[in-house]
Formats: structure tokens, C-alpha cells, sequence
């Protein structure tokens, strides 16, 4: 039991705890082309600015896992896209209308879209980052649309090099313990090596 307590002592050996970052405010925006369609979705992370009275993004993830094709929703949305196009007379609008309202997939949320954790209060994002947990938690959630890129605008006021982002972590090495070590215990704890 000593030689146990003292290995864990020399060594890291939590070195796969999550990493959480806590920002204000997440949000989920969905951007809309000119024909109103939902063509992606990202996740913001805001934090309030109490000099400039605003909220400045941080970080920005693009969801990209957040849209899943079935038949099922092609075929709906086909038939919804062809009777708008049926009521649109001028030639050129209706090919501009085709050509920008192709089926992208159903939103389904992805591994990016937050929930309500109520044990905490938080909203979390919970991922795995390069097979590091990571955890992204805000008191304040919110889901967007919009026809213009909420974090490109934010970038006129707060510049992006001045976002704090994630938690940048190193990699720790790989412990192995030698039979060195194993020696060195055992010499300091000689009445528990049998």
C-alpha cells in the first residue's frame, strides 16, 4: 500500500482529467444565405466586456458534424423547394433559387451543440480535443440566425488576436516506470517487499 501511495506521488498519473473553459455566453448561430437557408452553423463563445459594455467572442468551432442527410428529408424538402420554384416566374431568379437551395441535411445538433447541465447550471459543450476531454460551459445560452457571421462582425470591434480561446495543453510525456524506480521504492519501504 506504501509503495503504491509513493509511486502516485512521483507520478502524474491524472493526466487525462478535462480541461474546461468557462466563458459568459454560448451560442449557437445558424447562418442564412439570401434565400434563407440554412446553409452552416457554428458555436460562439462570448464574454462580456464591462468597459465597452458588449459582449467580444473568444473562440468560434464550426459545426460541422451538425447536419445529417436522409431520404426521408430530401424528399420533403425537394418538394418544398419545387413548389416555391413553381411560383417564381422570372427565369434567371428561379435557376438563382435552385442553385442556392441544394439539400444540405436536416440539423441534428452535432457533438458541438450544448445542453443544460442542471446539477451545475451550465451549459456545456463536451468533446474530445486531439484525445483530450474538453468541456465548454456558459451561464448564458443562446441560439441565432442570421444572414451575416456574428463573430466576422465582432471582429470590426475586438481584434481576433486578442481572443483568449481555449486552454492551450501541452502534452506530457509518457511515464514509464523503470526497474530502477521499482528498486529506489523498495529500498525506502524494505519491511512491505516480500
Amino acid at each position: 500500500m506504501v509503495r503504491l501511495i509513493l509511486l502516485l506521488l512521483l507520478f502524474d498519473i491524472n493526466k487525462d482529467s478535462t480541461v474546461v473553459d468557462t466563458f459568459d455566453m454560448i451560442e449557437v448561430n445558424h447562418y442564412h444565405n439570401e434565400c434563407g437557408v440554412d446553409c452552416w452553423s457554428q458555436l460562439i463563445c462570448w464574454d462580456w466586456n464591462s468597459h465597452r459594455k458588449k459582449f467580444e467572442v473568444q473562440h468560434w468551432i464550426m459545426m460541422e458534424d451538425a447536419y445529417k442527410k436522409t431520404e426521408e428529408g430530401k424528399n420533403k424538402w425537394e418538394k418544398l423547394r419545387r413548389s416555391i420554384a413553381d411560383k417564381i416566374r422570372d427565369w434567371n431568379q428561379r435557376d438563382f433559387f435552385l442553385s442556392k437551395t441544394a439539400y444540405k441535411g436536416d440539423f441534428v445538433g452535432g457533438k458541438y451543440f450544448p445542453f443544460k447541465n442542471y446539477k451545475s447550471g451550465y451549459y456545456e459543450v463536451r468533446f474530445f480535443d486531439k484525445h483530450l476531454p474538453r468541456r465548454i460551459q456558459a451561464k448564458i445560452y443562446r441560439e441565432t440566425h442570421s444572414r451575416q457571421d456574428p463573430e466576422v462582425e465582432n471582429r470590426k470591434f475586438f481584434n481576433k488576436d486578442d481572443r483568449r480561446g481555449l486552454t492551450v495543453v501541452t502534452k506530457k510525456k509518457k511515464v514509464e516506470v523503470t526497474q530502477e524506480w521499482r528498486d529506489f521504492v523498495d529500498r525506502l519501504v524494505p519491511q512491505f517487499h516480500q
